[in-house]
């Protein structure tokens, strides 16, 4: 049988597949080199953008802080939010010496977002100088503030009045006074907080005895050297005491500088209410002195302490007449402003005082006759704490450049309290009260945006010590002083849960 082979049929259809094949092998090849080329393109564009991005945001830093440099008020800017490179610089006032300023620009689309956002801390000397102390740190979280292990009474004797503080040869030092039980027992208190904040030893502690009813304390230093005024409510003692704490471990109270509130009708006293120190003057508010003679029984009072070595010193300067009780006094510029108490008509617990006439330019009244007890100014916002009253309000916040209407009005603890003092820091409001529960002693807000503020802590079951009556923010720690025996604690945010 014969056999029919197409062998050269077959081949050729072979060579028909092979040439498909590499066609298709082919057209791969030249797909991927063209992926590969749009892709380079596609990095190469990405990084010239990026790089773009990064030299306008540094640029934005660097343009606001040569502008800081020049003039430190400066405040939020938003630029070109139309641009193919949007961008924005945001100021956030940490304190009166230091801001934090943060560029950001955004480009991409909304399914590729993208941006560079750059920060940094600016700060300002010249203001330092004019302050007893001022903290260029911002705060961390402080969802859970916690305190310390207290101190016993036995070291500490008698209640807390007051306390400031001072960065002195590179220690953190915390002053108090108090009001002792003991008329024998010492009343001013230096404690170092930088060995061990969880645990004050009482060889951290240093103490002398001033002259009875402690009722405040500012600290500063002039001339290189450190020091505290406390004032007192013994009128024959001198109201006004300095402390020179040059050497905080050995505290010496000057005798020199005992210093009486003059222009008293005889008869009548004048016990200070409160104390501020700003630019070599000493601020001293007093309680509500009836009608004398002109230029007699005025309650705000100022001292220049310039000059430590020309007596006598503190030299009384002026005062001015506010016809109410001065509960505190919050200085910037040539600016005070005051909370104030009891006293004449009409009842306006916030006053504004222009120094350089001594006149009082600006007021505000709550509208019912509750006190004014804390005053405190960060940038171009004042935060005011009041006894709660009727209306549960207590806690106002304001534009210094206009009072009326208050930017917020809250309520802190909704039963009868008064704001003991207030301490603002970067984005938060620390406020301390007095006649609440363990749980409202110590409240910490978010006053970023000023009209709608938000309390942030959550207290532990064990609480505070009630009546905190003072407190100061210093390398994210609180300073805090309490009406009570127990008179001083360090305050913590604590990023673990409740003990």
């Amino acid at each position: 049988m014969k056999q029919v082979r197409s062998i050269g049929k077959n081949k050729k259809g072979f060579a028909t597949i092979e040439v498909l094949i590499a066609f298709v092998i082919l057209i791969l090849c030249i797909g991927a080199v063209i992926m590969v080329v749009f892709g380079n393109q596609s990095v190469a564009i990405d990084n010239e953008t990026n790089n773009e991005a990064i030299m306008k945001a540094q640029k934005m830093l660097e343009d606001a802080r040569a502008e800081a440099k020049e003039d430190f008020n400066i405040t939020e800017i938003v630029a070109n939010p139309a641009d193919f490179f949007p961008s924005s610089l945001d100021v956030l006032t940490i304190s009166e010496c230091a801001k934090k300023l943060t560029s950001e620009v955004t480009w991409g689309n909304p399914f590729r977002p993208l941006e560079i956002v750059f920060s940094t801390i600016v700060t300002n000397l010249d203001t330092v100088a004019l302050l007893s102390y001022c903290d260029p740190i911002s705060p961390g979280d402080w969802d859970e503030p916690e305190p310390y292990g207290d101190i016993s009474p036995s070291v500490i004797d008698g209640q807390g009045t007051g306390v400031a503080v001072a960065y002195i040869n590179g220690i953190r030092y915390a002053f108090l006074t108090t009001d002792a039980s003991n008329p024998v027992q010492d009343n001013f208190y230096v404690i170092d907080t930088t060995t061990s904040p969880e645990v004050i030893d009482a060889s951290d502690i240093y103490s002398i005895k001033v002259e009875d009813g402690l009722e405040g304390i500012a600290t500063a230093k002039i001339d290189g050297n450190y020091y505290a005024f406390v004032v007192t409510d013994h009128d024959d003692a001198g109201q006004l005491q300095v402390v020179d704490i040059s050497v905080p471990t050995s505290p010496t109270l000057i005798p020199t500088a005992s210093t009486t509130i003059p222009n008293v009708t005889p008869g009548e006293s004048a016990p200070p209410l409160s104390i501020f120190y700003y630019n070599e003057k000493i601020y001293i508010g007093t309680e509500y002195l009836a009608f004398g003679d002109p230029g007699f029984n005025h309650e705000f009072h100022v001292f220049d302490v310039s000059n430590p070595s020309s007596l006598p010193w503190p030299r009384w300067e002026t005062s001015i007449d506010i016809d109410r009780n001065v509960n505190d006094i919050f200085v910037k510029g040539d600016t005070a402003y005051l909370a104030t108490g009891q006293g004449s008509s009409p009842y306006t617990p916030l006053q504004v005082v222009d120094l350089p006439t001594e006149s009082v330019v600006n007021s505000f009244s709550t509208g019912i006759n509750k006190p004014g007890t804390a005053v405190f100014v960060l940038g171009d916002t004042l935060y005011f704490g009041t006894e709660s009253g009727a209306s549960g309000d207590d806690f106002y916040i304001f534009d210094i450049n206009d009072l009326d209407p208050e930017l917020s009005a809250n309520s802190l603890d909704g039963s009868t309290t008064e704001v003991g003092d207030i301490f603002v820091q970067g984005q938060y409001a620390f406020i301390g009260l007095q006649g609440a529960g363990a749980q409202d002693t110590f409240q910490v807000w978010n006053i970023g945006d000023p009209e709608v503020p938000e309390r942030v802590d959550t207290v532990c079951p064990s609480g505070f010590p009630l009546e905190l009556n003072g407190l100061v923010f210093i390398e994210n720690y609180i300073m805090a002083s309490f009406r009570s025996y127990t008179p001083f604690r360090i305050i913590y945010n604590d990023a673990t849960s409740c003990p």
